[in-house]
């Protein structure tokens, strides 16, 4: 007993409060943990129990309780096959301790109906993803049983970019009316060829196949069944191959080279063989493509000046140059340094659960907003007052108000965005994201004051009229002031 508690407070203590870094947690299934539930004290299942046993084309309440938790009625709901995460159910569930599910309509993040199996939810606190419990292990049956196998394509056949490749399959049992095949590239899913081919047709053909997948030797099919997609079976590896070859290799940028956001500078490569007319360059920051940076270029060797995004953050970057003829033709260039905008003192701040305080005295906050990065701000709204959100950036941005769940309540946008915050009590969100995807505004500011219009507690510098004007009735006259926050600029009434 003593040993199982030491590994629960160790896995607890080793989690990152981020809900994606909770998943990782593993929990032991024996003693007190029981069916597979992880008991951490914020809420506790009544529906389903361990010997509930649901059908996949039904819906069924999910009920919960909340023992311990912080706003509790502001939960997320997922589901999981051991410690896998399936999908999602449900998102800020706002009805305390309770969810209708329609297991039927739920997908998982293949895209995919959901199969029969063994399986548990987890609620989460969506304010505090740190607070979750799991429910016990329970059952989800089909009517639909049986066996699917593939027979073609066999294990080393080779198919042709752009040609016809032929899938046959047998099936045994009920299966269901349907099956779905998709082609893999190593484990990952490249294409979803079909979901709606009749399971006794036994053949399905692939017209032409696409020439962004590229060659190479790692492809697969999976087949299953589409009413229950536990019945499945992944074919083995086969070939595809086109007319093309050769190979690409990056002169510039240079190992260790330094580029700076919002410049140029020059990508430049050398070429062998044949692998075709055109190239597409894109940037990738570790793992990860830069979206809206691509660039067409020929593909014989050459050199071509690219715009490095304003909205980049400092760290290592690599280009990629792929043929468009075959994208199993592809080179990284070294690894090189991009000088562009360091993360703000708030960070991480990049979703509900992460959102920092703002303070509500109209003092400026400086954030900078990054590429793939939006800022999440929180306050406390009280009753009977009124809150005046202003932005001052750059380039154009979104300046939102979302209430507790995360729902838009209002919005804004521009480069000197202002927004008075609907009137809410309790807990208050703002969000500031960039204006268009690919975009970043870097450095930019942002305020919040709660106040009255008849007496702001922040005041605003006149140098016209002063004291000593005297103006004429049916005369026009220049008002003149000088902004003390971001909250007033030339806009301002």
């Amino acid at each position: 007993m003593f040993a199982m508690r030491l590994r629960s407070v160790i896995c607890l203590a080793l989690a990152l409060p981020a809900m994606l870094a909770m998943q990782g947690c593993l929990f032991s299934s024996g003693g007190g943990n029981r069916g597979g539930q992880a008991n951490h004290g914020y809420y506790a299942f009544t529906n389903p129990t361990p010997l509930s046993s649901w059908s996949l084309d039904s819906s069924y309440q999910v009920q919960w309780t909340a023992t311990g938790a912080d706003d509790s009625d502001m939960a997320i709901l997922t589901l999981y096959k051991g410690d896998t995460l399936v999908g999602a159910i449900s998102s800020y569930q706002s009805d305390p301790g309770s969810y209708l599910w329609s297991l039927s309509l739920t997908r998982t993040l293949s895209g995919y109906r959901l199969g029969s199996g063994t399986y548990r939810l987890r609620v989460t606190n969506a304010l505090d993803t740190t607070q979750w419990d799991y429910s016990p292990t329970f059952t989800i049956y089909s009517p639909y049983t049986g066996k699917l196998e593939l027979t073609s394509p066999t294990k080393g056949t080779q198919a042709k970019l752009d040609s016809t490749l032929r899938i046959t399959w047998t099936k045994t049992g009920n299966v269901g009316s349907y099956v779905g095949l998709q082609l893999l590239k190593d484990t990952v899913v490249a294409y979803n060829l079909t979901t709606s081919v009749s399971a006794t047709t036994g053949s399905y053909s692939v017209s032409a196949l696409y020439s962004s997948l590229g060659s190479g030797d790692d492809y697969h099919i999976r087949i299953y069944a589409y009413s229950d997609p536990s019945i499945t079976q992944t074919g083995p590896a086969f070939t595809i191959t086109s007319i093309y070859s050769g190979s690409f290799e990056f002169t510039s940028p240079g190992a260790n080279d330094t580029l700076t956001a919002g410049m140029t500078a020059e990508a430049a490569w050398d070429v062998t063989g044949n692998p075709g007319s055109y190239a597409q360059i894109t940037l990738w920051h570790d793992s990860t493509l830069i979206p809206s940076f691509s660039y067409s270029v020929s593909a014989a060797g050459g050199s071509y000046l690219l715009n490095i995004p304003a909205g980049l953050s400092t760290g290592r970057y690599r280009l990629r140059l792929t043929s468009s003829s075959d994208a199993g033709i592809f080179a990284f260039s070294p690894a090189f340094f991009v000088r562009g905008a360091d993360p703000d003192e708030y960070e991480k701040d990049d979703s509900l659960s992460l959102a920092k305080t703002i303070a509500t005295d109209g003092k400026a906050q400086e954030h900078t907003l990054t590429l793939q990065d939006m800022d999440w701000m929180v306050f406390k709204a009280k009753a009977g007052k009124r809150y005046l959100a202003g932005v001052r950036a750059v380039g154009s941005l979104y300046l939102e108000a979302l209430d507790s769940a995360g729902r838009l309540l209002k919005q804004q946008y521009g480069t000197n965005p202002q927004l008075i915050a609907p009137a809410y009590v309790g807990t208050e969100y703002l969000r500031v994201r960039p204006y268009s995807s690919g975009t970043a505004p870097g450095a930019y500011q942002v305020s919040l004051l709660e106040y009255d219009s008849s007496g702001l507690s922040s005041t605003v510098a006149f140098t016209a009229p002063d004291a000593k004007a005297t103006w004429a009735s049916g005369s026009y006259y220049n008002i003149m002031w000088t902004p003390d926050s971001v909250l007033f600029g030339p806009a301002s009434t």
